[in-house]
């Protein structure tokens, strides 16, 4: 199922993973459940995608939950269902590094600009400008921050959640 779905052969890869996906509940059971998942999305099947891109997130493999998480994020947001995939992708970004990471948080930032969200989405674009090392993420978030030239560094924390009390801090006082 992993060969097909790595050479784009994706309703091959989708049979082959339901078979071991739907017949144990050993660890590849949540890899097959992805792979399933992962070519129902690539073949637009979006609704039969969260269904085993939901189970894939209950690996306890934790990169591989994380992935299902980001991927149901993105497949929420595409749907139009931007609360869900706030939700998937916020749960998901912790457990990425880097430029994956960053992504989580500019995707579940512009779920959250959708929903009026203003303040949320800022923090989040500010967190993510932080784990992009990619010149066109970091372009990209620096679009939506509307930024233009300088940035001041206001602290530096060991905990994300204080982090985010003080970006919202700070984005009070803004207004």
């Amino acid at each position: 199922a992993n060969d097909a779905y790595d050479h784009g052969a994706y309703v091959t890869a989708y049979r082959n993973a339901i078979q071991l996906a739907n017949r144990t509940r050993e660890p590849e059971h949540y890899l097959a459940a992805y792979i399933a998942g992962m070519s129902l999305w690539k073949l637009d099947d979006r609704s039969r995608a969260v269904y085993y891109l939901s189970i894939a997130k209950n690996s306890p493999d934790s990169g591989l939950a994380a992935d299902a998480l980001a991927a149901l994020g993105l497949i929420h947001a595409e749907m139009g269902k931007h609360e869900q995939a706030v939700k998937e992708l916020l749960a998901a970004a912790p457990k990425l590094a880097g430029d994956d990471c960053a992504n989580a948080y500019l995707f579940a930032a512009i779920s959250q600009q959708k929903l009026g969200q203003q303040a949320a989405a800022r923090s989040n674009l500010l967190i993510a400008q932080r784990y992009a090392a990619d010149p066109a993420i970091r372009s990209q978030i620096n679009q939506l921050l509307g930024v233009t030239g300088y940035t001041l560094q206001t602290g530096a924390y060991t905990k994300e959640a204080n982090a985010r009390q003080a970006a919202g801090r700070l984005l009070t006082q803004e207004a």
